[in-house]
């Protein structure tokens, strides 16, 4: 996987994140404009789990671009065994 295709930890660099659906005020926040606007977009809150960031981003969970790309896989492949 390429940097930049799943959401990483802006402060460690980790993929390993937890999905939050709101802002817990004990762990810290990446805020400021951007993490404004990226809310207000419709960004996905993100928690660190090594060093405890929370972040919003548009980026996709890693696991879950793991489990997109196996599905098309399988789907190639079922179709090149019809052809």
């Amino acid at each position: 996987m390429y940097a930049g295709e799943v959401a990483q930890c802006p402060d460690c660099g980790t993929t390993r994140l937890v999905i939050r659906r709101k802002r817990d005020h004990i762990d810290r926040f990446q805020g400021g404009f951007l993490a404004w606007w990226r809310k207000k977009m419709g960004a996905k809150l993100y928690h660190c789990i090594f060093c405890r960031l929370q972040f919003y981003s548009h980026l996709p969970l890693a696991a879950s671009m793991t489990e997109e790309r196996s599905m098309a896989d399988e789907a190639s492949r079922a179709l090149d065994q019809k052809s």
